[in-house]
């Protein structure tokens, strides 16, 4: 699997991140690089984590497989807040070649259905807050944006993010219970990475709203605007 899936998809990735940066050059020379810098970020992100995963597949590369087990418990722990029974097993010893890579072992069950799964970092969505960090520290720095409120956009976005890795987890193995490992699998290859994809999206989206029609200051200034219609009110009565 890993040779004739995971290392043409790296290349893959490598050589499209290689082409748009010589194709922005060509086109719009060194500014360009500015102006699409949210947009090679993504890419040269993707590639990167995908280039790390196919190097040490399966959860091999031990600081970062170390840091997918949070994510683990926690999706344990939505699972048992939505009513269902889970239990996390780590280290779970799984064989790569002559290695073993110590992983996080999930199993859900539910009227008589079960699920389980290996969750190692990329399936944690590692990756997914790394590009994260990469993309909203660009997006800021061609905002004008003031400091603390970019710190604040920045911790929720975090804690949003890292929601959304849960959801996907939950998905997968709720999938897996309801429709078997087939449909799962397919969820897992092909469309799980959408749920990232379109969380930045919108998050992105969001705070560009909130700035364009200054919600927070709307919000901040309604008490004193609602104590004023009050006062108007009394005084004409």
């Amino acid at each position: 699997i890993s040779l004739w899936f995971n290392w043409p998809l790296s290349f893959e990735y490598l050589v499209f991140t290689i082409s748009s940066v010589i194709a922005i050059i060509l086109a719009y020379k060194r500014n360009g690089l500015a102006t699409f810098s949210i947009s090679l970020s993504l890419i040269g992100g993707m590639a990167s984590a995908y280039m790390t995963d196919t190097i040490y597949p399966f959860g091999l590369y031990a600081p970062l497989e170390l840091s997918a087990l949070p994510t683990a418990a926690s999706t344990a722990a939505f699972f048992e807040l939505l009513g269902y029974q889970a239990s996390l097993r780590f280290p779970y010893l799984y064989k790569v070649d002559s290695q073993y890579a110590r992983l996080p072992y999930l199993v859900v069950s539910s009227s008589g259905k079960s699920g389980a799964a290996l969750i190692g970092w990329p399936c944690a969505g590692v990756h997914s807050l790394l590009l994260y960090v990469l993309i909203i520290l660009v997006f800021f720095k061609r905002s004008e944006i003031p400091s603390f409120r970019k710190l604040v956009y920045f911790i929720f976005g975090l804690f949003g993010t890292y929601f959304v890795n849960i959801l996907r987890i939950s998905s997968y193995l709720i999938i897996q219970m309801n429709s078997g490992e087939k449909v799962a699998r397919i969820f897992h290859d092909q469309y799980g990475e959408l749920y990232f994809f379109a969380w930045i999206l919108l998050y992105i989206l969001l705070i560009v709203c909130i700035q364009r029609f200054m919600l927070v200051e709307k919000i901040r200034y309604a008490p004193n605007r609602v104590r004023s219609l009050f006062a108007t009110i009394k005084k004409k009565v």
